[in-house]
């Protein structure tokens, strides 16, 4: 049987403010953790978004895919 990836990445949300204890409900979230991986502890490339979701999909740092801010550059197509 071949596996599906689902990424769901969110940004902007800090953890210990979703979490039952803090009375948040998300349920949709909650089951996603439960039914496959989570990953508490994670290291962003970069502090912005753009070069940081860059990263995380190419698997290169952003001083070696070039995406360094929102505008202006692009992935090579290689």
């Amino acid at each position: 049987m071949k596996k599906n990836i689902l990424l769901v990445v969110v940004d902007c949300l800090r953890a210990d403010f979703i979490y039952a204890d803090r009375g948040a409900k998300t349920l949709t979230i909650s089951k996603l953790r439960k039914e496959g991986y989570s990953f508490l502890n994670t290291i962003a490339a970069t502090s912005t978004t753009t070069p940081s979701f860059a990263a995380l999909l190419t698997g290169f740092y952003p001083f070696e895919n070039g995406i360094r801010s929102l505008s202006a550059i692009r992935l090579k197509k290689e």
